[in-house]
């Protein structure tokens, strides 16, 4: 399903909700902010990636990917 398995895998292994999301589970936010019962809402960003970005969990304790490699290359590692 996911053409490049090494990211994929990375991303799983940290995301809370340990799933890929259904289309609807996306599409359904994007409804609700263009209908009427969200017309006071502005301003905001609503997210919605499974708790990737969660400032404690997800993604928030893995170095980015160049700092990655920079640590690879200077340990002599392969990445």
């Amino acid at each position: 399903m996911h053409a490049n398995a090494a990211p994929s895998d990375l991303l799983m292994r940290h995301a809370p909700l340990a799933r890929w999301a259904d289309p609807e589970e996306v599409a359904a936010p994007a409804v609700f902010l263009t209908s009427p019962a969200a017309s006071f809402i502005t301003g905001h960003t609503l997210v919605i990636d499974g708790g990737l970005t969660v400032s404690h969990g997800g993604l928030a304790d893995v170095p980015a990917p160049q700092a990655m490699a920079a640590a690879a290359a200077s340990s002599g590692s392969a990445t």
